[in-house]
């Protein structure tokens, strides 16, 4: 049986939902598992997990790509959420960090997904992406 927490100190923010440990990918096992769990034959991919490998993006390859929409098509409409002032200031924190970081890198493109924000135990704000 595996432990309801997360070991993996780059996931240990996000919830899980519970489901049989035999439908979760091997990848996420090696995270959710201990070295003393019996798993040792994921730790040899410990790399993929790392903190340096996930600090930046990797390099831009000629496979990169972007969707051109059609020219005489209209994007959908669709409600805008306003942030408080609280929430848009942390999101701007988060954003420039990351984008300093090169852990994002800008686009332009005329959809998004929702972010929003939930209230943690200690009363301070998670960002939420809804893709």
């Amino acid at each position: 049986m595996l432990p309801p927490y997360i070991c993996h100190p780059l996931l240990q923010r996000f919830r899980l939902v519970r489901s049989h440990p035999s439908n979760w990918p091997k990848h996420l096992l090696l995270t959710l598992c201990p070295r003393s769990s019996g798993t040792s034959y994921l730790h040899a991919f410990e790399n993929v997990f790392s903190k340096a490998s996930f600090d930046s993006l990797p390099e831009c390859k000629q496979w990169d790509h972007a969707i051109k929409l059609l020219p005489d098509s209209a994007p959908s409409t669709c409600k805008v959420y306003l942030l408080v002032p609280k929430e848009q200031n942390k999101l701007d924190t988060f954003l420039q960090e990351n984008l300093d970081s090169g852990c994002i890198c800008p686009f332009k493109s005329l959809m998004a997904s929702l972010v929003f924000f939930i209230k943690k135990k200690d009363s301070s704000l998670q960002l939420v992406q809804n893709y």
